[in-house]
């Protein structure tokens, strides 16, 4: 595996840009990949390549990738830690714990770090997660169970969700 590792790291030219150099985003709408499931970067690169996601980028870049490369990747930025706590409103982070509690816990975990295939939410820029729920509000989004769980989201519970779950360490 550290050798899988020390391979991907070197195949993260294309991906720093966006993702930070140590994999933790500082562009808005960009998600940090430090610290994420192994298992949940590999689907998303095949999604991104089969055209089950959209993006531009991503699209024409994970399309290049074969197998090998994708688990490469994947280990290195799960290898990673996550960045310094992100900043954000208290109050509304405070507003996101109960909503979080009610609709993320069972497949994302009680401390956000998905796993087995979930994606991790904590520590996740809030900007991208707000973009994600909005996405999984639209009919057809890649993730069915997503979708329904997001579609009864006011635009302020979406915001809160994505302040609470930043914050997780």
């Amino acid at each position: 595996e550290t050798g899988y590792i020390q391979e991907g790291e070197l195949r993260t030219s294309l991906c720093r840009h966006c993702h930070g150099a140590d994999g933790v985003s500082q562009r808005p709408g960009v998600p940090s990949l430090a610290g994420q499931d192994p298992a949940y970067l590999v689907e998303q690169f095949e999604r991104f390549a089969a055209g089950e996601r959209q993006e531009f980028v991503m699209s024409g870049l994970a399309d290049g990738l074969g197998e090998a490369d994708m688990i490469r990747l994947a280990l290195y930025y799960a290898s990673l830690p996550l960045g310094p706590e992100a900043a954000g409103e208290q109050e509304l982070a405070h507003r996101g714990g109960p909503i979080y509690r009610r609709l993320c816990i069972g497949c994302h975990g009680a401390d956000g770090r998905g796993g087995e295939g979930y994606a991790r939410l904590a520590g996740q820029r809030a900007d991208y997660t707000a973009k994600m729920l909005r996405q999984f509000q639209q009919a057809g989004r890649h993730h069915p169970l997503m979708s329904r769980i997001s579609v009864g989201l006011s635009d302020r519970d979406i915001e809160a969700l994505a302040a609470y779950t930043a914050k997780l360490p």
